[in-house]
């Protein structure tokens, strides 16, 4: 059943994959804020395969977000274990959502987004804005980057667990896309508008599955010629 949905779900996931991408070219055209940004997220993929790459942070980040998950579906979280290269929590219950947050969900983004956000109401932050933009870009890159690796190597129990590889990958995809163009919104509400991205997602998906049904019809009567010929 979650094979035939992840089917489904695929030319969404696809398309929402390349309208998110297409959101960074206003950034490109935009403010100076907005290059911060794209320095801190091409910046973090040279400083990860030339430099160092913290295992231990995104391990770190990993169980953290299995355990925020799990605490926001109610589940009870009992242990949180972090080693150099590996880890654990452990919890009451599970499901997918809890599974997949690790792969979905940009932790130290929304961590660094939520830390700026609250120190604004206590001081004048705005001096430090293009550092943040920076260190958001990064943090993005880092979830993006590390989260790839973690996929293309070893098969991972959680996606196992979640309901399968190919119905995970294509959840991951899907829920990137829309969490980052959410991001995006949220970062530069000026350059990015979550209408027309929504509304193009929704036009391209149907113009896909209006391929795929023309080509099944296409099939289906090149079948029947070849019957009725045989």
């Amino acid at each position: 059943m979650k094979f035939i949905l992840a089917l489904l779900l695929l030319p969404t996931a696809a398309v929402s994959l390349v309208s998110c991408v297409r959101l960074l070219a206003p950034l490109a055209q935009g403010s100076s804020f907005s290059w911060n940004f794209l320095c801190g997220l091409a910046a973090y993929p040279v400083a990860h395969y030339f430099w160092h790459r913290p295992t231990r942070l995104y391990v770190l980040g990993h169980e953290l977000s299995h355990a925020v998950a799990g605490w926001l579906s109610g589940a009870s979280v009992h242990k949180i274990s972090v080693k150099k290269s590996s880890g654990h929590v452990v919890l009451s219950r599970s499901n997918a959502v809890v599974a997949l947050a690790p792969y979905c969900l940009p932790f130290y983004s929304v961590l660094c987004l939520l830390l700026f956000r609250l120190a604004a109401f206590k001081f004048d932050v705005s001096p430090y804005h293009p550092y943040f933009l920076f260190a958001m870009g990064a943090t993005l890159a880092f979830h993006i980057v590390t989260t790839a690796e973690v996929l293309l190597g070893e098969e991972q129990p959680d996606l196992r667990q979640a309901g399968g590889v190919f119905f995970s990958l294509v959840l991951i995809v899907a829920a990137n896309s829309l969490l980052i163009a959410a991001l995006f919104k949220v970062l530069f509400p000026q350059a990015v508008d979550l209408k027309m991205f929504a509304i193009r997602v929704l036009m391209q998906t149907g113009l896909v599955w209006t391929w795929l049904a023309l080509r099944m019809r296409s099939l289906a009567a090149w079948a029947l010629r070849g019957d009725g010929n045989g």
